[in-house]
């Protein structure tokens, strides 16, 4: 047997308000005190409530309120694109909500009730992949939901061209005459980095250079990949890092060894952050255009949203391109 659903009623009798209080704060439709507000939102999230949709369409409010999904927004290149993101939004009287989920699928549970109770008509997921059906469900149901990097469900993507990016950076190592080359800071729950990591892997194995796996580092908090690397009896000659950020460490952990980036070991990334050029030497990377990316994840969210259409898996894909600096040595 189904579980009962909670009424409004419910929520008000646990929080001890009255039902205007409960449906002026779900529907931010009024002034409801501090103290009211708290115990509502408890008691909405104790008792597992969800705003009944029917319900919701009757009230026909608009919010104008999009939701903006990041996994670590200290990484510069996707701060720059979430403040991309958010003056597009601004342009077309749109606000922002934002989550740093820190990989937690927790949080982004989480903030998915949080938007559906501040009755958001958007989410933008961005590199982050979503499995949990419930969750799914609640992003298909009451909000219209898009995803950057990763696709998700049946939601609408953009993407960049990860895997043929990867492959393009680990030939141009290869050509330099590398053959001793590491790949780190992937998640095996990223689809987006496991694209890269299977560029590079195709590419050492066209070339017939064998697949080593202590070359093959993911991201970890218990280790740098770095420092791990230049431990190893036999240490790369060249690191491809999973983005410019984690290649910001390598430079640290390559200059703590008394090494040089470019010479003693190479070191390479992708999305090219605002400072990778003034790095020295300057970063070789793969850049995209965020600019382009959010006025595009942007337009299709608000299509769907005017459209009220839940996504058909549409997929977008944006093209990367090398940058060529002076991170790596010539080892012909």
């Amino acid at each position: 047997m189904a579980n009962k659903r909670i009424t409004i009623r419910e929520v008000a009798k646990y929080a001890g308000v009255s039902i205007g209080t409960v449906s002026r704060f779900l529907n931010n439709s009024g002034y409801v005190g501090k103290d009211a507000r708290e115990k509502v939102e408890d008691a909405v999230k104790q008792l597992n409530y969800l705003p009944n949709s029917a319900a919701r369409s009757m009230i026909k409010r608009k919010s104008n309120i999009v939701g903006i999904a990041v996994p670590e927004i200290n990484n510069p290149f996707l701060a720059d694109l979430v403040v991309k993101l958010e003056d597009r939004l601004t342009k077309n009287n749109y606000s922002m909500m934002l989550c740093n989920t820190k990989f937690s699928r927790e949080k982004i549970a989480n903030f998915v009730d949080d938007l559906i109770m501040r009755n958001a008509e958007g989410l933008i997921l961005v590199s982050i992949n979503v499995k949990e059906k419930k969750v799914i469900q609640k992003m298909g149901e009451y909000m219209r939901t898009i995803s950057i990097g990763e696709h998700v469900a049946y939601f609408d993507c953009i993407k960049l061209t990860d895997y043929s990016a990867a492959c393009s950076l680990t030939q141009y190592l290869i050509d330099m005459g590398h053959r001793k080359i590491a790949f780190v800071g992937f998640h095996p729950n990223s689809t987006q980095t496991m694209e890269r990591l299977q560029g590079y892997k195709d590419t050492l194995e066209k070339n017939g250079l064998p697949l080593i796996d202590g070359y093959m580092l993911k991201t970890s908090s218990e280790y740098d990949e770095t420092k791990k690397l230049l431990e190893e009896k036999d240490p790369p000659t060249a690191i491809i890092n999973i983005n410019d950020f984690n290649a910001l460490k390598s430079y640290d952990e390559i200059a703590k060894k008394g090494l040089t980036v470019g010479k003693e070991v190479s070191v390479v990334g992708f999305d090219d952050i605002s400072v990778a050029r003034f790095l020295s030497p300057a970063l070789t990377t793969v850049a995209c255009d965020t600019k382009k990316m959010a006025v595009d994840a942007v337009a299709m969210l608000l299509h769907n949203i005017r459209e009220d259409s839940k996504g058909s898996g549409l997929e977008v894909e944006l093209p990367a391109q090398m940058v060529v600096r002076d991170s790596v040595a010539d080892l012909r």
